[in-house]
């Protein structure tokens, strides 16, 4: 099957917003690993990350930006069994700022019906930020409580409402 060249919002040189613009992502219409999927783009979530890349304080590993989608899976490879083409799904996926992209079946998790693409694209990286603070390196129980510092950005909100979801008393700075 081929399919035209992609295009996804990236840098050409880390420095200015200036630099910012419409990249092609040729490899966006490759064969699919066995278990990536590929991913009709509605919402991209913008990342702090994303604004530090295009600035130049954050070493950029690649020039497209984005790193959290939701959309409709179009394509499946040849392992992947956890998601089918038509489920709607929010994730990670590297260059989400474009009209397709493709990640591995496991980065990605079922967009619940009552939520829109909005609202998928927006959570990952906070949350999981958060969910692995909190299990991984604090591991909060029920009773507990935890300062969460910068309680008003996008990865403390998250943290908050974790803590508080477990039974956790919250102290948050903003």
């Amino acid at each position: 099957m081929t399919r035209p060249v992609s295009q996804c919002l990236g840098i050409t040189r880390p420095g200015s917003l200036r630099q910012v613009s419409s990249l092609a992502r040729p490899q966006l219409s490759a064969a699919l690993g066995p278990r990536d999927i590929r991913i009709a783009v509605h919402a991209a979530g913008l990342n702090f990350c994303d604004i530090l890349t295009v600035v130049g304080r954050y070493p950029a590993t690649q020039p497209w930006l984005g790193q959290e989608a939701a959309g409709l899976v179009t394509e499946v490879g040849t392992e992947v069994r956890g998601v089918a083409i038509g489920d709607r799904v929010f994730g990670l996926a590297q260059g989400a700022f474009g009209s397709v992209t493709t990640t591995d079946e496991r980065l990605v998790a079922g967009l619940p019906a009552n939520w829109s693409y909005r609202q998928g694209a927006a959570v990952p990286v906070a949350f999981l930020t958060a969910l692995m603070a909190l299990d991984d390196c604090a591991d909060l129980r029920e009773g507990e409580t935890v300062l969460v510092h910068a309680a008003a950005g996008g990865v403390g909100m998250a943290a908050v409402q974790l803590a508080r979801h477990r039974g956790a008393g919250v102290f948050g700075t903003a």
